[in-house]
């Protein structure tokens, strides 16, 4: 396993994973995609071995990621219900039939397309969080030196014997 033969890769893997995390979630908040919560809740860093190398990725247990990243102009089917409860955990203050209509009107929209025309009034850029997250980590540097931090700590437990030889560490 990835952990038990690569200890100090594997930590910092999974600090650049969090920091991920972090990004994505950043950017759910800015585009305003934050109803329930759980998509927000939903990542965690999976790492593995294949052959000589390790990998991380960030993985997420919702199944409407992608929907909600790409989009749907097929629509999708919401029951008037959910976006009801959805409303009344956000706070709307409308009557029982002002949110009856509201939530007819919502799920109408989804199914003719998801986004709706209220949700890029909300925030107009509500499609691609994942790239927009993933550029925004990738330019901030960090990234950069959570890979020194690794190679110093790599350095460090093996005494520099393999310094710039054998070691080549990659985040992308």
């Amino acid at each position: 396993m990835a952990t038990e033969n690569f200890p100090i890769i594997e930590r910092g893997l999974k600090r650049a994973g969090d920091f991920f995390i972090l990004s994505l979630q950043n950017e759910l908040i800015a585009q305003k995609h934050v109803a329930s919560g759980d998509l927000l809740e939903s990542f965690s860093p999976k790492i593995y071995q294949m052959f000589d190398s390790l990998y991380l990725d960030v993985v997420s247990d919702v199944d409407y990621m992608l929907t909600v990243n790409d989009g749907n102009p097929n629509g999708v089917n919401v029951e008037p219900e959910d976006i009801v409860a959805w409303a009344r955990q956000k706070g709307f203050n409308y009557s029982d039939s002002e949110m009856e209509k509201f939530a007819e009107n919502v799920a109408r929209q989804l199914a003719q397309g998801y986004l709706t025309p209220g949700g890029v009034l909300v925030a107009s850029r509500r499609y691609n969080f994942i790239g927009y997250a993933f550029q925004k980590a990738d330019s901030s540097g960090v990234l950069k030196a959570i890979e020194e931090d690794i190679e110093t700590e790599i350095d460090r437990e093996v005494g520099g014997v393999f310094s710039g030889k054998a070691i080549k560490l990659t985040i992308a």
